[in-house]
């Protein structure tokens, strides 16, 4: 079970995140979105939720609204982990190209 604390980690975290994309506070309601955010730390444990959130600013947003975030995160971490392991594919996909040019190459 989450605890205020972690809830007000993410929430310092996502406002800190957002003023360094747009260069002003963010104004919203800590104590109402703390609930969202205990909810996200129960489902996806709190390394992973700071991980989404960070993910979550590298995503093309007019706003990076933090109710959407909390509404959707189960989403974005599922996005975060497709690009995870698209990564990993390409990553392997290179090796192997790398070492058919060397042993054709030979």
């Amino acid at each position: 079970m989450s605890t205020r604390q972690q809830a007000q980690t993410l929430i310092n975290l996502f406002e800190r995140l957002w003023e360094k994309k747009y260069g002003r506070e963010y104004k919203g309601n800590r104590h109402a979105d703390q609930w969202g955010f205990r909810d996200m730390i129960d489902d996806l444990g709190l390394k992973r939720s700071k991980e989404v959130i960070r993910y979550y600013f590298n995503l093309a947003s007019p706003d990076h609204s933090r109710q959407w975030l909390i509404y959707n995160y189960q989403v974005v971490s599922t996005q975060l982990d497709d690009v995870n392991a698209d990564k990993e594919l390409r990553r392997k996909l290179m090796e192997q190209t790398k070492k058919m040019i060397e042993e054709n190459g030979e």
